[in-house]
């Protein structure tokens, strides 16, 4: 008995010398992902600097996809370049297209029918879609003279 008491008691303070150990090393933070927009007349140039690693730059629409610490975002928060940050997040695929509905599934999602009756029609409201494919010349995306209400786009696959 006397044995298993003191196996149990070293074994005891071994666990708990080593948790202090691990609590008292200092941890590197890993650096994330963000989505970065830049303040009008502003870009990417301030990054570096910043301590921010870039990893793709849209200059259509002023932003940009970014890894860094904490500190390095907060350094690039100061640097007074950028409008907002957000976690580049994994998004998911949530349903599919078919040809042979008259209003789309994502239409259908967020009842724009409903909206639409009651007088919103998207005047002055810009719309930034995700999609795991698109088709450029889909009647949806053209105006009446034939253009495109695309503004930029990203092909993440090819």
């Amino acid at each position: 008995m006397k044995n298993w008491l003191r196996l149990a008691g070293s074994v005891t303070a071994v666990m708990l010398m080593s948790s202090l150990v691990s609590a008292a090393a200092p941890t590197a933070e890993k650096p994330a992902d963000y989505l970065v927009s830049f303040k009008a007349g502003t870009g990417p140039a301030n990054l570096k600097a910043a301590g921010v690693n870039m990893l793709d730059h849209w200059s259509a629409i002023g932003a940009a996809h970014v890894r860094a610490n904490s500190t390095a975002l907060s350094r690039l928060q100061a640097s007074g370049v950028i409008e907002y940050f957000e976690p580049d997040a994994d998004r998911h695929i949530m349903g599919t297209y078919n040809d042979a509905l008259p209003i789309t599934w994502g239409l259908q999602a967020v009842h724009a029918q409903e909206a639409w009756s009651l007088g919103a029609k998207g005047a002055g409201i810009k719309v930034c879609i995700l999609d795991t494919g698109i088709n450029y010349s889909h009647p949806e995306f053209t105006k009446a003279d034939g253009t495109s209400v695309i503004k930029g786009s990203k092909n993440f696959v090819a």
